[in-house]
């Protein structure tokens, strides 16, 4: 490497400046055209995800949120509220990311409820922070690898961007957050590279500003303040000295943050992490056994870095096992770190690249690890969204260790004149491709994930759960063939069984299995779990016990339909219970007392319909028909003419009257509503 300073420059001849000015120029357009070749590369694998529909949690962040809804008018909100603030959820969790809130607010204000904007520009975000990590790497490793030009950034970040493990934060539109951390995570570093070789204050202060957004992005780019301090020890020349001027500015930042984010959380209701449903590591049986689990959880994450497949957007309870420090893999995962930590602390004053790349690793996926604290999942493929760089840069450097490189000016040369490493180049990255691409699609709407993924997390409640809501409240409601309905319902039950099974409280998909089973007329056993919701003391909302009490009215049907009345009447009974303001319920338990003789009885069910609805027509003629079968043909009469006051077009009623009137022996009046009757009658069929 030749430091040249400008004088020697212009005591050269002039034609030799010109000709290293335009060699100059010429890498420079080189390194550009492979940063767009990599923008490229990420638009193109993720270009059919502008098609999908929300997934997931775009709902709760998006359109069903009822701040993010309120467009431009929801950001003050947004500024001073928790994440989840604006959500349907019960739960809510210490979380604090405005900065993409805001993005969806904005882009619902001049685009609503249109998921096909939000999701062109998660891919313009990913597009542009692979690019950026380019020139960001081509800065960085110009003096580690000067001897490999572009090419070591350039395969480094081309596996990176391609990678099917950052198919979840780019589909995802609620992953939005995680996009803007790491690009205004980059951002800061590159600005605070360059303020460290002009010497500049200044500098250093939009480098803070944009970690600052970065934080209100996320909270995990606290990493950042930790990671660009590394990144100006092992790639810059900088004193210690400013690299804690550079430190302290971040730190600033940081306070200010965390004294906003404890300000809006603290008037927050916040709920802890003491659901399995939300981290299935508090299922562990002690400390010791909850920690070889998340170690048990990092293996698994280093697993899925090499080996990419299968992938899933759940690994709740019970997809993760308990483990103990006696579990193989568990011991393998503390290994692994332990040596990765070794490696750090001997090869780390030296600069070494595979140590800054374990570091960068470990440091952003600590706090997601579930080891220093429990966090609201036990695993999840978007956080190796970060820490996936260094892992690329390890694999990069292990290729570039054992192959000889040429540099060349231009693509082809690279090619060319380097066939075993773009043979295994585009070996990976062909089988990256497909496996992204084909990842891709399962994210096109929640029914597409949820079906698919239920096969990968088999074991998860949530997975089977949360399919069977989907089928009951999405696709079955939408479907018109009553085969394929039933068949929606059969798998639907199915799934819910599976994640009761799997968890016994799981309650709301007790609620599910209810409604499920009534929707496919098994009363019976609609009746046995909203029974066991009641013994147990599950919560039931105004519409479930409905439900319930509809499961009740339904049996005492059949009963009456069987001529069992005393059976019906009981199920009437139940039904009156939990559902008291149903003058059905009423009207069926006084029509079984009527075929019982017990008329009396009938008339006082007939009557508290009246008192809950006065305009009860089947509740007027019914008492009307009591009393006439009685003999009592006056107040029959009285009962028929109210009930015919309400509807005048009632034929029934009519005839009722008809019969009244020719029951007393008056059959002028008799004819005069029978004729009514049939000329309505007629009126109709015509």
């Amino acid at each position: 490497y030749i430091r040249m300073s400008k004088k020697p420059m212009q005591n050269m001849p002039k034609n030799a400046a010109t000709v290293i000015a335009s060699g100059i120029n010429d890498f420079g357009k080189f390194k550009v055209a492979l940063g767009i070749i990599i923008a490229v590369f990420a638009v193109i694998l993720y270009a059919q995800s502008v098609s999908f529909n929300y997934t997931l949690d775009d709902h709760w962040a998006i359109n069903e949120n009822r701040i993010t809804t309120q467009g431009f008018n929801a950001i003050p909100t947004l500024l001073k509220t928790d994440y989840w603030y604006g959500s349907m959820l019960n739960n809510r969790v210490p979380e604090y990311r405005p900065a993409s809130m805001i993005m969806f607010a904005i882009e619902w204000q001049l685009f609503p409820d249109n998921p096909h904007v939000s999701h062109l520009l998660n891919v313009l975000i990913y597009a542009l922070t692979c690019w950026l990590l380019f020139i960001l790497l081509c800065k960085i490793f110009e003096k580690k690898f000067s001897n490999y030009g572009v090419m070591f950034p350039f395969v480094c970040t081309l596996l990176y961007t391609l990678h099917p493990i950052h198919t979840e934060v780019v589909d995802s539109i609620k992953a939005r957050d995680d996009l803007m951390c790491f690009l205004f995570g980059i951002l800061a570093i590159m600005q605070m590279i360059k303020a460290i070789e002009k010497n500049s204050i200044s500098r250093m202060i939009v480098a803070g500003l944009c970690y600052f957004i970065a934080l209100f992005s996320k909270e995990s780019a606290i990493t950042f303040m930790v990671i660009i301090p590394l990144v100006l020890y092992v790639f810059t020349e900088s004193t210690i000295r400013k690299i804690r001027i550079a430190t302290g500015i971040l730190a600033l930042f940081t306070c200010v943050f965390l004294a906003i984010r404890y300000m809006v959380l603290a008037s927050a209701p916040i709920d802890d992490f003491s659901s399995p449903l939300v981290n299935s590591l508090i299922t562990a049986p002690d400390f010791m056994s909850q920690k070889a689990t998340a170690f048990y959880v990092l293996l698994r994450y280093i697993e899925l870095l090499i080996i990419p497949h299968p992938l899933s957007y759940n690994y709740t309870f019970a997809q993760i096992p308990n483990q103990t420090f006696k579990d193989i893999q568990a011991l393998l995962g503390i290994i692994i770190y332990s040596i990765a930590v070794c490696v750090t602390i001997i090869k780390f004053h030296k600069k070494n690249v595979i140590a800054f790349s374990i570091l960068l690793y470990l440091i952003t996926i600590a706090p997601v690890s579930n080891i220093l604290m429990l966090i609201g999942s036990p695993m999840a493929e978007r956080f190796l969204y970060i820490p996936s760089l260094g892992f690329c840069i390890i694999i990069t450097f292990i290729i570039f260790k054992f192959i000889k490189i040429k540099t060349g000016n231009n693509l082809l040369q690279m090619i060319l004149w380097n066939p075993i490493l773009f043979t295994i180049l585009f070996i990976i990255a062909g089988l990256y491709s497909i496996k992204t691409f084909s990842r891709s699609q399962n994210w096109k709407d929640d029914y597409t994930l949820f079906s698919h993924d239920v096969y990968v997390s088999d074991k998860s409640a949530s997975a089977h759960g949360i399919l069977a809501i989907t089928i009951l409240h999405e696709i079955y409601p939408k479907e018109n063939n009553e085969a394929v309905k039933q068949n929606l319902l059969d798998t639907a039950i199915s799934e819910l069984n599976k994640s009761i099974t799997i968890y016994p409280q799981y309650n709301l998909m007790y609620n599910a299995l209810g409604k499920a089973y009534y929707a496919k007329k098994d009363y019976i056993n609609s009746l046995i779990i909203y029974k066991y919701m009641v013994s147990n003391n599950i919560d039931l909302s105004e519409e479930d016990f409905k439900l319930f009490a509809s499961d009740f009215c339904n049996k005492g049907i059949n009963f009456k339909q069987e001529g069992k009345y005393d059976l019906a009447i009981d199920e009437f009974d139940s039904a009156i219970k939990y559902d008291p303001q149903n003058e059905y319920n009423y009207i069926a338990k006084g029509i079984s007392l009527g075929h019982l003789g017990k008329d009396s009885l009938s008339n006082q069910m007939f009557l508290k319909v009246v008192s809950i609805n006065p305009k009860s027509i089947m509740a007027l003629k019914n008492i009307g028909v009591n009393y006439e079968s009685n003999n009592r043909h006056s107040i029959a009469l009285e009962y028929f003419n109210k009930a015919l006051a309400i509807d005048s077009m009632d034929v029934e009623c009519l005839k009722y009257i008809g019969q009244t009137y020719q029951n007393m022996g008056d059959i002028n009046k008799a004819k005069e509503y029978y004729e009514k009757a049939n000329k309505i009658r007629g009126g109709k069929q015509n």
